[in-house]
């Protein structure tokens, strides 16, 4: 049958199980899993990713718990694990890795035939996008932060999905996944597309006109910058398949 008292700790999970059709399963969530937002109304809430409520956890007796190795603190995760709750931990650097989480998720409900169907479709679209790649790739580079302004390395989920949809990420060859930078320092890189997620900072018109300014003072008057819906970029699982649908126009302009 599968587990049946589901606590995600990762957002983009919590929707991906809802398009599973698991959200009835689903006992407990962050205060950061928003959609589908039906589903999630009167859902238990155990805090945020990084300080959830142990105890709050506990008392709902799951039979599953499921972190992001990026997203919740190690320590939290042995913590439950020592009490008895059986756990899933997704780490996730790529759009393949993207694709083993939900089919190791889908693996636990085998009987469930929507699983298999999401992940079918998002296969599908995936080999499409490696079967046609540009011949020219957009330079492009993901602000994740402001104060200090925080891009990504070539390491990262962001970076491997820029990749899939015909960019080639300007701090690639960065050793760090998560690192400051300077405007300065992004000017020095080069990006024809700067794109500025709404999550996890909320990046806006101003912020989008002031980085354009900078930029252009400093010789790149033919770069762009696009503000994107942040789970587009930062969250895997159903939510992949959207991102490759719809990066490859935002990235080729």
């Amino acid at each position: 049958m599968g587990p049946e008292r589901i606590v995600s700790l990762v957002p983009s999970i919590t929707e991906t199980l809802c398009a599973f059709g698991l959200g009835s399963s689903i006992v407990g969530i962050t205060n950061y899993c928003n959609r589908p937002a039906r589903s999630l109304a009167r859902k238990a809430r155990v805090g945020g990713p990084m300080q959830p409520s142990l105890k709050k956890i506990l008392s709902l007796k799951p039979d599953l718990l499921i972190a992001g190795d990026e997203e919740n603190r190690k320590r939290d995760v042995e913590a439950l694990s020592r009490r008895g709750i059986p756990v899933y931990v997704c780490s996730v650097r790529s759009v393949d890795d993207a694709l083993k989480v939900m089919r190791d998720l889908a693996a636990m409900w085998p009987r469930l035939s929507r699983p298999r169907e999401v992940i079918r479709e998002t296969e599908s679209l995936y080999r499409k996008r490696l079967r046609n790649q540009p011949r020219r790739r957009t330079r492009c580079a993901c602000l994740i932060w402001k104060k200090p302004y925080m891009s990504c390395g070539g390491g990262t989920y962001i970076s491997k999905l820029i990749e899939t949809c015909g960019g080639s990420n300007v701090f690639h060859a960065k050793r760090r996944n998560y690192f400051p930078l300077t405007l300065g320092e992004l000017a020095r890189a080069g990006p024809e597309l700067v794109l500025l997620p709404t999550e996890p900072y909320r990046f806006c018109g101003k912020d989008r006109g002031e980085i354009l300014a900078h930029l252009r003072r400093c010789g790149l008057r033919g770069c762009r910058a696009r503000i994107v819906q942040g789970d587009l970029v930062a969250w895997y699982g159903v939510r992949t398949r959207l991102a490759l649908e719809r990066l490859p126009s935002i990235i080729s302009g």
